[in-house]
């Protein structure tokens, strides 16, 4: 070490006497006061207060372009509204036909007379289902003592709605026999009458014409 300059506390390197900062490490201090006395005192510098950490900042999210929806998605849902639709209409001609009671010219009552030139009375209802009912006092029955009632069911032709095949049945109570048979029944809407056929046996002729009662 020379008269001009002096050692760093910190790096023991050379500096200059009268430098107050090391060339070498960058310690500050104070000049020295005696040429060749140099201060060991070192001055330190206060901590600059840390840097906050650097905020990372997500990257953008890349634009999703919106899904294409599938024409087969599209097809489903017409259907499906379809359906509904379709589902919505029987109900609604169900409940109007709910309590409809089917309808006939057959039904009403009726008036004949038979061979003997005596009155016979008929009377025809219908159900729910379509089957039409019989029911006629008759007083000239030959295998009865007395006057019976014939019960009977009638079914109409699904392609002629005038026309209608009777099965019926006679029970006598007093003397325990009981008649079947089979008549034909047509409507005539011009004169609104009834012919009757009878068809169980083809040697037997039995026809009449039913009026309709007043």
């Amino acid at each position: 070490m020379n008269a001009q300059t002096k050692k760093c506390p910190m790096c023991a390197e050379q500096i200059p006497l009268d430098a107050t900062i090391c060339e070498y490490c960058g310690t500050k201090f104070e000049a020295t006061i005696e040429a060749g006395q140099p201060v060991n005192k070192v001055r330190e510098e206060p901590l600059a207060p840390p840097m906050p950490p650097a905020q990372t900042v997500p990257p953008p999210m890349p634009a999703v372009a919106p899904k294409q929806s599938s024409p087969w998605v599209w097809i489903a849902a017409g259907l499906g509204l379809l359906l509904v639709i379709a589902v919505m209409g029987g109900g609604i001609l169900v409940a109007q036909n709910i309590g409809k009671q089917p309808s006939s010219p057959f039904v009403g009552e009726w008036t004949a007379i038979d061979y003997a030139n005596r009155d016979t009375q008929m009377t025809i209802t219908i159900d729910n289902t379509g089957i039409l009912h019989l029911t006629w006092y008759d007083r000239w029955a030959d295998m009865c003592k007395t006057p019976q009632t014939y019960l009977a069911t009638g079914r109409v032709d699904p392609a002629d709605p005038n026309s209608m095949q009777v099965y019926w049945i006679m029970d006598c109570p007093d003397t325990g026999s009981r008649a079947t048979g089979v008549s034909k029944y047509y409507y005539k809407k011009e004169s609104d009458t009834i012919e009757e056929h009878y068809e169980t046996d083809p040697n037997i002729v039995l026809d009449y014409v039913w009026h309709r009662a007043k």
